[in-house]
């Protein structure tokens, strides 16, 4: 069994190595395309990647421009106060827990949230019946 799992490994291995010397000889193609003047050629360019099909700068409009054979993504990307670097458009994991957990109560509280109403009086929807002295407002207009 130990035989059979260090040849899987062994292979698996290979196959890696395999993939990135083609990767990297397809990068070089790429480059040296780039920078030959001469070139007839015709890089296609993708700026914030397949943006018409997926969010800008994701891992989705890059997979797409891929499955499409453009041969250069351009993402935007900026540094965090804490150096982190993002693509832009992004949150950073901290802040996008917090936002998560807004759309998980929004989930839960949405229907009454965007039921309410602003108020007309400072606690008009709480149940008082007392009106300002100077307001024009009558009952009826408290009423939700």
């Amino acid at each position: 069994m130990i035989v059979i799992y260090k040849y899987v490994k062994s292979v698996l291995l290979l196959v890696l190595v395999s993939y990135s010397v083609i990767a990297q000889d397809h990068v070089d193609t790429i480059v040296n395309e780039f920078k030959n003047s001469d070139s007839k050629n015709v890089l296609v360019s993708a700026h914030r990647g397949d943006w018409q099909h997926a969010p800008e700068n994701s891992i989705n409009a890059i997979e797409n421009c891929i499955a499409m054979g453009v041969n250069i993504v351009e993402i935007d990307v900026r540094k965090t106060k804490d150096g982190e670097l993002l693509p832009d458009g992004t949150f950073p994991p901290k802040q996008k827990a917090y936002l998560d957990e807004i759309g998980n109560r929004l989930d839960i509280n949405g229907e009454a949230i965007y039921a309410s109403h602003a108020w007309k009086i400072y606690s008009d929807n709480l149940g008082s019946s007392k009106l300002d002295k100077n307001s024009n407002l009558s009952e009826t207009d408290l009423e939700a």
